[in-house]
């Protein structure tokens, strides 16, 4: 590995970790088990990583110090300024540097064990952009928070807890939101609630919020998997094993070059994308912002 990165002008291999099952990492439906769910473990599994670490310390230290040295040229230049070889990124947003896109914006943000895919960036970004960040949980049935403007329904497992979002008072609600024009992000397992019902891998139908006019369907196997780029620059990912029916005739949410480019009805926005807020601070804002109160 060290000769093939050295060959490609690549940085160099400075570590390595060796195939060791005491340092593999629990795995779970459709992915590793939730952080939420390794509390008390952080410590032991740190230390068996650093016992098991492979590190060459001459060599790391010669990088860093290199680093550092370039890090002191680079600040003797204009940062606005680019070689043609480096650029500069906005994905770090600073709520200083930029104007409060979301100043009195109420997002209502869907989290529970359903509904546990979401970047805690995007979470931070929402914050910067001057918006109130309220959750609730569908699990439990709960209402819409009050003077909800916008509601943003991450990725996670819908098909693990059918039965019970079957039956959540959450969903006449959000259906009564959308119906009067309030804008709804949806991502993967948040489009798979907004539809007429999901199929799970036992082979039960479950009814859903009834908002969209698709249904989901699980397959047992990988159905979308890669990074996607929105026309407006907004970037994200795909990873599903479920597939999407209906739909048919309906507005597509995105414009995309490859991947999925969801439904849309009304201020709804649903697709298997999940996006990186940040990577497109205007677009998003304008989404978020366009539709009606609660």
């Amino acid at each position: 590995m060290a000769e093939i990165l050295a060959s490609a002008h690549l940085p160099p291999l400075l570590g390595w970790l060796p195939r060791d099952a005491a340092i593999a990492l629990a795995e779970r439906h459709l992915g590793l088990v939730l952080p939420t769910d390794q509390t008390g473990q952080d410590v032991a599994y740190a230390s068996r990583l650093a016992t098991a670490l492979r590190v060459d310390p001459e060599r790391l230290l010669s990088v860093v110090a290199q680093a550092a040295l370039q890090t002191r040229l680079d600040g003797a230049f204009d940062a606005g300024v680019s070689d043609g070889n480096t650029f500069e990124t906005t994905d770090h947003i600073h709520p200083a540097e930029h104007d409060p896109l979301l100043k009195g914006q109420v997002v209502a943000v869907a989290r529970d064990r359903a509904f546990c895919f979401l970047y805690e960036a995007n979470l931070a970004w929402l914050k910067a952009m001057g918006a109130q960040v309220c959750f609730f949980s569908p699990l439990a049935g709960d209402s819409l928070p009050g003077g909800t403007t916008a509601v943003w329904l991450p990725g996670g497992y819908p098909e693990l807890h059918g039965e019970a979002l079957a039956g959540s008072a959450t969903w006449s609600d959000l259906a009564r939101f959308a119906g009067k024009g309030g804008a709804v992000l949806a991502e993967c397992g948040g489009m798979m609630a907004l539809g007429r019902s999901l199929l799970d891998l036992e082979g039960r139908h479950w009814p859903m919020a009834g908002v969209l006019p698709i249904d989901t369907c699980m397959t047992g196997r990988l159905a979308g998997l890669g990074y996607r780029q929105e026309r407006g620059g907004l970037r994200g990912h795909e990873f599903h094993h479920s597939i999407r029916q209906g739909g048919d005739g309906s507005e597509p949410a995105f414009t995309v070059e490859k991947g999925d480019a969801g439904v849309r009805w009304r201020n709804v926005r649903a697709s298997y994308i999940h996006w990186y807020f940040p990577s497109a601070p205007d677009q998003v804002a304008a989404w978020l912002a366009s539709g009606e109160k609660a």
